[in-house]
């Protein structure tokens, strides 16, 4: 309780520094921190984390799950796109990302990845394992090993350059800022596709199914998407025919699950009667 907000701050930025360097796989801003900042009435001074946070990622290029939910903006997806070519799954949920960030987190994966990565000292590895009361951590500074270390590093960012068009999973649920114009972006570049969560106006399914009615069966065959999972939530009343349907099927040929709330009547239609 009687804990100063800016030394909260400082130590978010602190444990981000020392984290440099470290091969991190994982990181996620939970609920528990969004709850401390409502508590210190700070959720709505966001910017000091997000400034930590944006400048602590191109240190971190091997995460592959990243959870900014509530802290995401646009300019953080830039900062995304460019260094962080391991990422597999991004949740921004609740964020203020709009469609520009969607493209420029797509269009910042062409950007050369850095050269130079940061190496934890051992002094700071020291500590670390003496907090943890663990083995010390491994850590060599013989030059050969960091040549290693480097040009290992360098070979897993130039495999997956454009990482950011390989996403496999972006929730982006109560992105208010995000407009079916994104989703449709969204669909059409990451290919990689196999869960994307979005329900404002329309939901994913529905796009889809408006999206499918516009082309072709040559321009669907080219459009092909790799999405495993489907949830329409409301409106209930949605019917889609089975024209529509096997439209759906044939640009979304992986598709494992689909979760649909409708109405009874509706059932005919998805039998293919």
């Amino acid at each position: 309780e009687t804990i100063k907000m800016n030394d909260f701050f400082f130590g978010i930025h602190s444990l981000l520094k020392i984290l440099r360097g470290f091969h991190i796989n994982n990181l996620n801003v939970s609920k528990r921190l969004w709850c401390i900042l409502w508590e210190y009435e700070e959720i709505l001074n966001r910017r000091v984390l997000r400034d930590a946070v944006s400048s602590a990622l191109p240190h971190l290029p091997f995460i592959a799950t990243l959870n900014l939910a509530y802290l995401a903006d646009d300019r953080m997806l830039l900062t995304i796109g460019r260094y962080l070519p391991c990422l597999n799954a991004l949740d921004i949920s609740n964020s203020s990302v709009t469609d520009r960030g969607l493209r420029a987190l797509a269009g910042a994966a062409s950007v050369p990845p850095p050269r130079t990565f940061t190496v934890p000292s051992p002094s700071v590895v020291r500590n670390l394992s003496a907090l943890l009361d663990h083995t010390p951590l491994f850590i060599h500074q013989d030059t050969v090993v960091d040549k290693l270390f480097v040009e290992r590093s360098g070979r897993c960012l130039e495999d997956t350059r454009g990482g950011a068009l390989k996403l496999e999973n972006i929730r982006l649920q109560t992105c208010e800022s995000i407009t079916e114009a994104g989703i449709r972006f969204v669909l059409e570049n990451y290919k990689s596709l196999r869960q994307l969560v979005y329900h404002q106006r329309r939901s994913v399914f529905e796009i889809l199914i408006n999206w499918c009615s516009e082309m072709g069966a040559e321009e669907t065959a080219a459009n092909t998407l790799k999405l495993q999972h489907l949830e329409h939530g409301f409106p209930y009343g949605i019917a889609p025919f089975s024209e529509q349907l096997c439209r759906l099927r044939n640009i979304c040929p992986h598709l494992t699950n689909l979760n649909l709330v409708t109405e009874d009547r509706v059932l005919p239609h998805l039998a293919g009667r």
